[in-house]
C-alpha cells in the first residue's frame, strides 16, 4: 500500500481540522473522570495529556486518499462524556469512528454514541481499537445502534469502508469487517498483516498544529506486534489469527520521522509506543543498534524511551541506545514468581529479570516495570516472594505493589479463567474475586496507602521529565523515588505481620496511614525546596510553549 501523503487543512477553534463539511469523524473516548461524570476532570483527572497516534495514523491516510476529516481528541480538549456527545451532534457529518484504546473505555464509548443516535439515528457508527477484535458479534449483537466493527490494523481497510459507504457500495469485500445486513450480523475474513510498515504515511501531528498546549513528548511507532505469547496481552489478542509476529519499520525511515519532528517542531522527547521495540533475535537486536547508530551519526539531540521483554536485554545493545538518548526502559516483568511467569506463559524466568535489572543498574537507565502482584489465587506467600523480589531490583512503581490482573474478555488467559468459573460478570465488565482473604486485606492495605501517594507522585514524575538533561535533579529524583518504593514495602510487610496474628483491625490501619501521610508530607516538603532551589537550571521545552509545572 503506497501512499500520496498532501496535507491541505486549516485548524479550527485551535483543535480541529479540515475546513470544509467532514467525510469522517474520529473519535477518541474519553477516560478517567469523565466515566464519572467528574464536573472538573481538567483538575482531578487531566494532569497531562498524550498524543492519539491511532487517530493521527488513520487521518493521515483518509487525507492522503482525499477524504476530509477531523480528529474530536476528549484527553487533549479536556472533554467529559457529556460534552463529547454535544461536540458530535453538532456535527453535520455523518459518518462517526471510534478509536477504542482499552476495555475499560467500552462503556463510556457506548454511551457516548447511544446520545447520538437518539438524536440522530441515520448517522452511521464504526468502532475500531484493540479491545473489540473477539467481540466484534457479541457487541454488535448486545448493541444494535453499532453499525459497523473494523478488526486488526485499520489503515486500509477505513479507507475501503468509508469509500463503500459513500458510494453505496457492497461490504462484503472488505477484509476485517463486521457489519450488519438487515437482520444478519456478517463477519468477513481477517484482513492480513500491514507488512510494509514504511509505506505508511507519517501520523498527522493535530496537536503540534494548533495553538492548544503541547505534550511533553511525541509518540513513534517504530514496529507492531511481538513475538511473545503472553495470555494476558492485548496484543496478542488483536493480531490474533493473523499472527502476532513482530513487524519494524526500517531504522532509517523511524530516524526520519524523529528528526523531521524534532526540526519541524523542536521536539526532543519521544515515547517509542511498540510493545515490542527491540523485535527477533540477533536480527531485532541489530536493527536496534542501526537505529541509536543513525540517531548518533546525524547528532540528534533527543530523549527516548522503549518497551521489550527482559530477554531482549543485553548489555552492548543497550549501551549503544543510552548513547544515542535512551533514558527509559518498560520491562514486561509481571512477577517475581516462577509459578506466576508460567502461568502467564511469559516463556522468561525470574533469573532473566533479575539479569535484565543488573544491566538496566549498570547502565543507570530508568525503568518501569510491568508487573501482576495480584492473581485471582495469590497467597500472601505469593505477595511476600514478589516483595522480596521488588526490593533486589529497586526500580519499581508503588502502584505496581497492588496491581490486580485485568480480565479483559479477549485474553487467552480469561477465557481459561472463565471455563473454571472464576472470573464472572457480563460482556462489559468482567471480574475475578480474590480467593485469599489475607491477600483481600493487603490489597486493602496498598489501597488506603497509596491513595495518599498519588498526587505527589504525579509532581515528583513531572520534575523527571524536566531532570532528563539534568544530572543533579534526575540522581535526586531516582532517590527520592526508591526511599518512597521501600519505606511503602516496610509499611506493607509490616501489615502482612499484623494480618497473620490476627492483629490487623481498622485502628491499625489508621495508624498506618497516618505514619505514611507523616512520611509523604515530609518528602513533599523536602521536594518543594529541591525543586525551588533548581527551578532557574530545569530545562524549558520550547515546543510545549507553557513554563515548569511543579
Amino acid at each position: 500500500m503506497c501512499f500520496q501523503f498532501n496535507i491541505d487543512c486549516l485548524i479550527i477553534n485551535g483543535f480541529l481540522w479540515g475546513g470544509k463539511k467532514m467525510d469522517v469523524i474520529l473519535v477518541r473516548t474519553p477516560k478517567g473522570s469523565p466515566l464519572t461524570g467528574d464536573p472538573a476532570p481538567s483538575k482531578k483527572y487531566f494532569l497531562d495529556y498524550y498524543e492519539d497516534l491511532a487517530l493521527s495514523y488513520l487521518s493521515s491516510c483518509l487525507m492522503a486518499a482525499n477524504y476530509e476529516c477531523k480528529v474530536i481528541d476528549t484527553e487533549w480538549m479536556r472533554l467529559d462524556e457529556k460534552s463529547l456527545a454535544e461536540i458530535c451532534l453538532k456535527e453535520e457529518c455523518n459518518v462517526f469512528a471510534f478509536s477504542v484504546h482499552a476495555y475499560d473505555f467500552l462503556k463510556v464509548t457506548l454511551r457516548t454514541i447511544l446520545k447520538i443516535k437518539v438524536t440522530r439515528p441515520n448517522v452511521k457508527i464504526i468502532l475500531g481499537g484493540h479491545p473489540l477484535t473477539d467481540l466484534d458479534v457479541q457487541i454488535m449483537e448486545n448493541f444494535k445502534f453499532i453499525d459497523f466493527i473494523l478488526r486488526g490494523e485499520g489503515e486500509e481497510s477505513l479507507i475501503q469502508l468509508i469509500t463503500a459507504i459513500y458510494n453505496s457500495n457492497k461490504y462484503d469485500n472488505i477484509l476485517g469487517l463486521t457489519y450488519r445486513k438487515k437482520e444478519q450480523i456478517i463477519r468477513n475474513d481477517d484482513a492480513p498483516r500491514i507488512t510494509k510498515l514504511d509505506d505508511i504515511p507519517e501520523p498527522y501531528r493535530y496537536m503540534w498544529e494548533s495553538d492548544l498546549p503541547k505534550p511533553y513528548y511525541a509518540l513513534v511507532c517504530a514496529s507492531r506486534g511481538c513475538y511473545g505469547g503472553c495470555s494476558m496481552c492485548s496484543v496478542r489478542a488483536f493480531y490474533g489469527k493473523q499472527g502476532h509476529r513482530w513487524i519494524g519499520r526500517s531504522p532509517q525511515n523511524v530516524v526520519e520521522e524523529i528528526s523531521n519532528l524534532n526540526k519541524k517542531y523542536g521536539i526532543k522527547i519521544f515515547s517509542i509506543i511498540d510493545p515490542n521495540f527491540i523485535g527477533c533475535g540477533n536480527l531485532g537486536r541489530q536493527r536496534a543498534i542501526d537505529f541509536a547508530n543513525i540517531i548518533i551519526k546525524k547528532q540528534l539531540d533527543v530523549k527516548f524511551d522503549i518497551a521489550c521483554r527482559v530477554n531482549d536485554i543485553d548489555i552492548d545493545t543497550f549501551r549503544i541506545l543510552k548513547q544515542a538518548g535512551l533514558y527509559k526502559v518498560f520491562l514486561g516483568v509481571e512477577s517475581g514468581n516462577q509459578k506466576v511467569l508460567e502461568q502467564l506463559n511469559k516463556e522468561t524466568t525470574v533469573d532473566q529479570n533479575l539479569k535484565a535489572f543488573m544491566v538496566m543498574n549498570e547502565l543507570e537507565l530508568l525503568v518501569e516495570t510491568g508487573f501482576i502482584m495480584i492473581m485471582p489465587d495469590t497467597t500472601l506467600d505469593d505477595i511476600i516472594t514478589n516483595l522480596e523480589f521488588i526490593k533486589q531490583i529497586k526500580k519499581f512503581q508503588p502502584y505496581r505493589l497492588g496491581s490486580r490482573l485485568f480480565t479483559h474478555p479477549n485474553f487467552d488467559i480469561s477465557k481459561k479463567l472463565e471455563e473454571e468459573n472464576i472470573v464472572y460478570g457480563n460482556l462489559l465488565e468482567k471480574r475475578y474475586k480474590i480467593k485469599d482473604e489475607e491477600v483481600s486485606k493487603y490489597y486493602s492495605t496498598w489501597s488506603i496507602l497509596y491513595e495518599t501517594l498519588a498526587l505527589f507522585l504525579g509532581k515528583s514524575n513531572k520534575l523527571l521529565i524536566h531532570s532528563l538533561w539534568n544530572q543533579e535533579a534526575l540522581n535526586y529524583i531516582l532517590k527520592l523515588n526508591e526511599e518512597i518504593l521501600l519505606f511503602f514495602i516496610e509499611l506493607l510487610e509490616d501489615s502482612i505481620k499484623k494480618i497473620r496474628n490476627n492483629q490487623y483491625d481498622n485502628q491499625y490501619v489508621s495508624l498506618l496511614k497516618d505514619k505514611f501521610k507523616d512520611f509523604v508530607n515530609q518528602e513533599r516538603n523536602e521536594l518543594d525546596k529541591f525543586c525551588k532551589d533548581i527551578e532557574s537550571s530545569l530545562r524549558q521545552y520550547e515546543w510545549i510553549e507553557r513554563s515548569v509545572e511543579l
